[in-house]
Formats: structure tokens, C-alpha cells, sequence
């Protein structure tokens, strides 16, 4: 993909230097007949990249197309990073629906509470607070990415 955008980023400054030969540089990439950039087109519609129309679209309707999607249909590397976190950290599947995730959540902020460590050394109960964190903030992230109540 990087390729892609350094071909597509060359052309575009090509294009852009031509500025005196009127009309807008955004008219002209689109009337061309470049076959450079119509590769580059074909290549970022094969790897899935949304048209460009539907990019204004998408931002505002990403909130509830996450929530109407199946479990079953959210891909690992589609998630960002931050959420696939979240999901190692629970120990949950991205599969996983909202009662699934509140269960591991559930699981793990039982096991790693920093009151169950209490009698524990010093070394134990900054790991039970530490990892009670990282629980804490991981079903957080995931409640507001998936928009569970």
C-alpha cells in the first residue's frame, strides 16, 4: 500500500506543477488518460479502499455500522490498534459479542483486583494494579468503540 501512495503522491505533484494550464489540477487528475494513475485507481479498488464519494459518508455512519455489523464479520486487521489491544487484554475474541465481552471483563478485573491482592508483596500488588488498568481501560475502549452500554 505504501508503493501505491508514493506513486499516487509523485503524480499528484507532477499534476500540481502543471497549475498554468488552466482549470483546477483536482479536474484535470480526473480527466485523465494517464495510465498511471488508472493503475493506481485499480490497485486501491482492489484492496478494498472506500471511493472516494463514500469517504464523507462512512465517517458519520462508522458508529453504527460497527454496532449493526455481525461479531462474526469484524476482521482483526480492520480494528484499530487500540482495539485489538483490548481485545488481547480481555482475552476476548473479536468475534465476541457484548455480553461475551462484559463476561471476560468481568473475569479478568475478578482475578486481577488489587483488593484480592492486598496481603500479597509489595511487587504482586503493583502487578494486580497495573494489570487492573489496563482491564479497566481495555472494556472502556472496547464500550466506546462497539457502543455497549
Amino acid at each position: 500500500m505504501g508503493q501505491l501512495l508514493d506513486r499516487l503522491r509523485n503524480y499528484v505533484r507532477s499534476t500540481v506543477s502543471t497549475r498554468g494550464q488552466g482549470g483546477s489540477w483536482a479536474d484535470r487528475m480526473i480527466d485523465s488518460e494517464d495510465d498511471e494513475l488508472r493503475s493506481i485507481i485499480e490497485e486501491l479498488s482492489r484492496e478494498g479502499a472506500p471511493p472516494p464519494d463514500s469517504a464523507r459518508t462512512r465517517s458519520t455512519s462508522d458508529a453504527s455500522s460497527r454496532r449493526d455489523r455481525p461479531a462474526a464479520e469484524r476482521p482483526m486487521a480492520a480494528l484499530p490498534a487500540e482495539v485489538q489491544r483490548a481485545h488481547t487484554t480481555l482475552n476476548v475474541p473479536v468475534t465476541a459479542d457484548a455480553a461475551a465481552i462484559k463476561q471476560a471483563y468481568k473475569k479478568a478485573i475478578a482475578e486481577w483486583h488489587p483488593d484480592r491482592h492486598a496481603a500479597a508483596n509489595a511487587e504482586q500488588q503493583s502487578l494486580a494494579h497495573r494489570r487492573a488498568r489496563e482491564i479497566n481501560q481495555a472494556y472502556s475502549t472496547l464500550k466506546k468503540f462497539y457502543s455497549i452500554s
